[in-house]
């Protein structure tokens, strides 16, 4: 049911990608909490996709090889997530990145650190540089902040298959 893939992009597509979120120059938009109801954790929100429409113009350069290896029929959300290190590694709340409990979220880790995405099943999947976690929606997930990296950056994709 979860399904984790290694070095899921290839070197120069990754590396597209990842240099255009580490750049300085990307603009980052600050959240006050991580779920509906608040856990307290800041973070910042940087969107190439919603609302049926991309919504940022690097979206056409830098996400295609993605969808096309997800085999992805129809897109909901790409959603990045910046977090700050923190001194001590923090859980945030329980969710679903979409209400829509037959599609699925995929999540593309863009740096090694020791946050991690924990599932309700007790599995445990590291922040590996270049690792993509695959699950169906409806599995309830949260994200655990990093200690040791200076900003943690993973891309939530929702779609359907």
């Amino acid at each position: 049911m979860i399904k984790v893939v290694d070095n899921f992009l290839n070197q120069k597509d990754f590396l597209l990608l990842r240099d255009y979120l580490f750049d300085n120059n990307t603009p980052w938009f600050v959240r006050d909490t991580t779920i509906d109801g608040g856990d307290n954790i800041t973070w910042f929100g940087h969107c190439f996709y919603i609302d049926n429409r991309p919504d940022n113009d690097m979206f056409d350069k830098l996400i295609p090889p993605v969808l096309d290896k997800l085999n992805v029929q129809s897109l909901m959300r790409v959603q990045c997530n910046l977090c700050l290190k923190s001194p001590e590694q923090k859980q945030s709340g329980w969710h679903y990145d979409t209400p829509s409990k037959n599609s699925t979220t995929s999540i593309l880790y863009m740096n090694t650190n020791n946050g991690y995405t924990s599932f309700k099943d007790n599995t445990k999947v590291d922040c590996v540089e270049n690792r993509m976690v695959i699950f169906p929606s409806s599995i309830e997930h949260c994200g655990v902040l990093s200690s040791d990296s200076e900003k943690r950056i993973v891309i939530n994709f929702n779609y359907y298959g």
